[in-house]
């Protein structure tokens, strides 16, 4: 209960009080009316359920989509992503196409991942900030840190496939982008 400053595990239960613990292991104490008057999230489905929640999105350049020449193919081919049959099937394909279909592929093949739940790699509206791409899917060991160490290492290697693809992430210009433009238009 965000508004209530409470954020962790309800530790006692009164008819005048409701003490939460944080996860700062603060205590919040709170009347039971606003248990029934306002919104709260329950944890308590995720830490019983098969799998924790992972949903983050990427943002690709979308100067990096393209139809695939041959020479992306024999890249994708050489780098175990695809198949040498599919060659010729393939060329002029969108590589972000065979990216989201690729990840899709990794994701179920990754020990961390509980397949057994919704997995899915899709595209969302576009924002000014690139082509935004969803990775949807579900880890197996729910606590935390261990959810985020492995949640971490898995979009991780997905970034660092992009390249092989042809794709980008959006980044923004920072101050140091302009700075070092700055300093190359000077030397000319």
């Amino acid at each position: 209960m965000p508004q209530s400053g409470a954020d962790g595990t309800v530790e006692e239960i009164s008819l005048s009080t409701v003490k939460v613990r944080n996860f700062d292991n603060t205590i919040t104490t709170i009347p039971p009316y606003t248990l029934i008057s306002q919104s709260f999230q329950n944890w308590r489905g995720m830490q019983t359920s098969d799998g924790r929640r992972v949903r983050r999105a990427l943002y690709l350049d979308v100067h990096s989509v393209l139809p695939c020449s041959e020479d992306c193919i024999q890249k994708l081919i050489h780098e175990g992503w695809l198949a040498e049959e599919q060659f010729e099937t393939l060329v002029g394909e969108v590589n972000l196409i065979l990216f989201r279909d690729a990840m899709e592929h990794y994701l179920r093949n990754c020990p961390q991942v509980n397949t057994e739940m919704k997995l899915m790699v899709r595209q969302l509206p576009y924002t000014p900030q690139g082509i935004p791409i969803e990775f949807y899917f579900f880890l197996k060991d729910k606590e935390w840190v261990t959810y985020e160490h492995n949640m971490h290492d898995i979009l991780s290697r997905i970034i660092s496939f992009m390249p092989d693809f042809g794709l980008c992430l959006y980044q923004s210009v920072s101050g140091i982008d302009l700075s070092n433009l700055v300093q190359q238009n000077t030397r000319v």
